[in-house]
């Protein structure tokens, strides 16, 4: 077990992603029930693992892996090899469109990867979305499911002769110090970026939207440590010199202590025993704070796994402002160490996200179901 300092800044600014089922061909029939489409599945969630409210605007991931999803060059249903045609809809009839991005697809085995907004994620029923496939002329894909208190939703799945890491909800894409296909490996949420060694992402010129200003926040991150680098180990951080506005630190040792850093001002004042840096498993890992001047009413809390809330301070020191440094990933500018380990999603809101919100997000993205696999999601195949 490895010590974990963690340094939060209080001000503006996954997963534990266990084994994920990886079941073959699903069902699919040609219907008018799929209106233009050739095919289409139901696919309802499990409202016990979304916590104790609903959740509004939410984005899930939704992951298929069947041999009737390849694309019709591969024997299967989709049309298009880059996947214009896979679809999600709120009604049965396929008529009302829902929000989605395809974060991967891989049109030779039939595996994708999406994320759906929800616009209700209840807690009291199970719910129901409506994927379809097949179209040769399918209708433009209704885009961005992240809500606007996203600022950087980073998937760390670019894989190109170039340096630039996409954000899906703005401008500020991240800059990687290497190709990006020099980092590309299987992630525990479709593709990663493997680190250690020297590179990592940096958002540069210090975007207004992920500087620190006494506003609330919230930082997502899947993960998995391939080995503790030695000394601390940072997956992200923001910072400059010894000013820390936020970030998480990892250390050798065999106990796990919270640090946080606001500004010029630092203090820290908790321990953990959940596995954080535990080398090889993957974690869902989520730390928020409200808007406010000090460590009382800001509440700094972190979220780990299936554990839930695992850290909470209540310090004393005012807050600092903003270091002027940048945000990176995989390493900090605090200390300048370097995270090694897979890095899958890296997301940042400048909102508190809810509990049971961090909660849906864990069991969604840890076990999202297949086709022939209930977890989160079941499927079935509309006749």
């Amino acid at each position: 077990m490895k010590r974990l300092w963690f340094i939060l800044g209080l001000c503006a600014c996954a997963q534990a992603q266990s084994s994920l089922v990886m079941l073959g061909a699903g069902g699919g029939s040609a219907s008018s029930a799929c209106g233009a489409f050739s095919h289409c599945y139901s696919v309802v969630y499990d409202h016990t693992l979304v916590g104790s409210s609903d959740s509004s605007n939410f984005p899930a991931l939704v992951y298929f892996s069947s041999a009737n999803l390849k694309d019709t060059g591969h024997g299967g249903y989709v049309n298009s090899s880059a996947g214009a045609d896979i679809l999600f809809f709120s009604t049965s009839g396929i008529s009302t469109q829902l929000a989605s991005e395809l974060d991967f697809y891989d049109n030779v085995n039939g595996i994708g990867w999406f994320w759906v907004e929800i616009g209700t994620l209840s807690h009291s029923a199970n719910g129901t979305i409506y994927m379809a496939v097949g179209n040769a002329s399918p209708p433009a894909r209704t885009t961005t499911p992240w809500d606007a208190n996203y600022v950087v939703v980073c998937h760390m799945n670019d894989n190109a002769a170039n340096t630039t890491v996409l954000n899906s909800v703005g401008s500020n894409n991240g800059t990687a110090t290497a190709n990006t296909s020099t980092l590309s490996v299987a992630g525990d949420i479709s593709r990663g970026m493997q680190f250690g060694g020297g590179p990592y992402v940096e958002f540069t010129g210090n975007p207004a939207a992920l500087q620190v200003g006494k506003g609330s926040l919230t930082v997502e991150l899947v993960y998995r440590a391939t080995g503790n680098g030695g000394g601390y180990a940072s997956p992200f951080g923001k910072s400059l010199g010894g000013g820390m506005d936020y970030g998480l630190n990892f250390t050798s040792n065999g106990s796990a202590q919270g640090y946080w850093g606001f500004g010029n001002v630092e203090n820290g004042g908790f321990t953990a025993s959940e596995p954080q840096y535990d080398i090889g498993t993957p974690h869902y890992l989520a730390i928020t704070r409200f808007g406010s001047s000090d460590y009382y009413t800001a509440e700094p809390k972190m979220y780990l796994d299936s554990w839930g809330l695992v850290l909470q301070l209540n310090g004393w020191n005012n807050i600092g402002s903003d270091s002027g440094g940048n945000l990176r990933v995989g390493a900090s500018l605090w200390d300048g160490t370097n995270f090694t380990g897979i890095i899958s999603e890296f997301r940042v809101s400048n909102i508190v996200r809810a509990a049971d919100w961090i909660k849906a997000e864990y069991n969604n993205q840890n076990a999202p179901g297949n086709i022939g696999a209930a977890a989160f999601w079941t499927w079935t195949v509309i006749q």
